[in-house]
């Protein structure tokens, strides 16, 4: 085991700064608030936490178990009781739950340093403006912009032309949304040209809130009509106690006007939805929360449009911006959507040592159409660092190799794995193999490039878009 800690302790430095001391041997306890895989993710928390006058530091911590998280502690504190005490006060005063109290001597060979160059972690990829319909960027550069949230989920999605025929556009339906209910994403690619919808997570608290918005076709009927109608049928979706519609209005970038629907799902328990237009009738908003009240909703909606949108929240751009600066073979962008693997993902693929090393991190798929092979996807695990990757792709492979199914190949001058499907041809009445997955680990990612059901890329073809993604 090992463990780092971060930034210079002590009282106040000649600079002004706040310096934080740490907890120690004479001092052996302190309290976890929070931990985090990525050190920028720790250190925006940890800004926070100092910013609200809870005095808190960073530890990297590593086991045999878990791997390295970064630790946002607070407190150097004598004895177990009086640590306890902290904790019911840190509750009590700041509304926090889920505080440890843990011990020193549990964090063995401290360094009281984190020096810049200990740091393997790169803030933001190196990366061009992946090729896609601007119709998305206008989109998720409205997104709000807050250091106390971070992106859980996120569902992009640039909708065809033609919504009647989806010539394989299908993979899109599949994207986990958190839609109000009565609004199906078939009504949402008939009416946007492009969507995005954002779970945000709360840093410090662990709320939730839901933030959809989509750039409107041009429309037969008025922009506020359409926000009427989709308003309408959030009410229509059950006979509740309380059914409520009223019209509101936002300033936010633009001025906003819709409507605010209030419904009782289960006895005493209010639901709000919002339903928006811009006053320009180019864009629809959605925002629902089931833990925000109506007043922090409204808040977190005045910002839309005022600062840098999706880009300037790390974990978004590391996965979006590995997306192709030039496509191949004409390929159409279609969909993209990522999401942060929590304990459930691990339980999920049994608790494997490479699927526990995953948690914490972000994941995410893009979907692409091509007019003659179909829609093909790329999947990444964004595991932060070269070492990480290595790590657990070394772990991964040795479930894989020994497949029967599985080849080894050279990918962008690294060792991956060609994986193939044992598929049969009816009109023959013979078997033959279909290339499903390239799988790759480069730099601070896992990468897959797949085939879906509804593609042919042979194994040129997908060694051509492998080729292609920004790493």
């Amino acid at each position: 085991m090992s463990l780092l800690l971060y930034g210079c302790f002590g009282n106040r430095g000649n600079d002004g700064e706040i310096k934080i001391e740490p907890f120690s041997e004479d001092k052996p306890y302190s309290i976890e608030i929070a931990r985090e895989r990525s050190f920028y993710q720790a250190e925006k928390l940890n800004n926070r936490l100092n910013g609200m006058g809870i005095g808190s530091y960073i530890v990297q911590h590593s086991d045999d178990d878990d791997g390295t998280w970064y630790y946002i502690l607070s407190g150097n504190i004598e004895t177990e009781e009086d640590a306890n005490v902290e904790t019911e006060r840190l509750k009590e005063e700041f509304n926090l739950e889920s505080l440890n109290v843990v011990k020193y001597s549990d964090f063995s060979d401290a360094v009281l340093e984190f020096e810049e160059q200990q740091k393997t972690e790169v803030r933001k990829i190196t990366s061009a403006k992946p090729n896609i319909s601007e119709n998305v960027y206008d989109v998720i550069e409205k997104f709000p912009e807050s250091n106390a949230l971070l992106v859980e989920r996120a569902s992009i999605i640039n909708c065809p032309e033609n919504p009647q025929k989806m010539n394989g556009y299908t993979p899109v339906y599949q994207f986990d949304t958190d839609l109000p209910r009565g609004v199906s994403k078939e009504m949402i690619l008939k009416n946007t040209v492009s969507f995005t919808e954002i779970i945000y997570m709360d840093n410090l608290y662990g709320d939730r809130v839901t933030i959809g918005i989509g750039k409107l076709r041009l429309q037969t009927e008025n922009a506020m009509k359409t926000a009427e109608k989709y308003a309408d049928l959030i009410l229509a979706t059950g006979n509740y106690p309380t059914k409520e519609k009223d019209s509101i209005s936002i300033t936010a970038w633009k001025l906003l006007v819709g409507y605010k629907v209030v419904i009782e799902p289960r006895p005493n328990y209010l639901r709000t939805y919002l339903v928006l237009v811009d006053e320009n009738e180019e864009y629809l908003l959605f925002s629902q929360s089931t833990d925000k009240t109506d007043n922090e909703l409204t808040e977190i909606v005045k910002t839309v449009g005022t600062g840098g949108g999706l880009s300037n929240y790390d974990e978004f751009y590391n996965t979006f911006y590995t997306m192709p600066e030039n496509m191949v073979d004409e390929d159409i962008f279609i969909g993209f959507t990522i999401h942060k693997l929590d304990r459930r993902y691990a339980n999920s693929k049994g608790n494997t040592k490479w699927s526990k090393e995953c948690v914490g991190h972000w994941a995410a798929q893009g979907y692409f159409y091509n007019a003659k092979k179909g829609v093909w996807c790329y999947g990444i695990y964004d595991l932060l660092t070269d070492d990480k990757v290595r790590f657990v792709e070394s772990l991964y492979s040795e479930n894989v190799k020994n497949s029967s199914n599985v080849d080894p190949i050279n990918v962008r001058d690294v060792n991956g794995y060609i994986v193939y499907e044992t598929k049969i041809d009816w009109s023959r009445y013979t078997t033959y193999k279909k290339v499903t997955e390239i799988n790759f680990p480069i730099r601070r990612y896992l990468c897959m490039v797949d085939n879906t059901e509804n593609s042919w890329l042979n194994r040129e073809d997908i060694l051509k878009r492998a080729e292609r993604l920004q790493f």
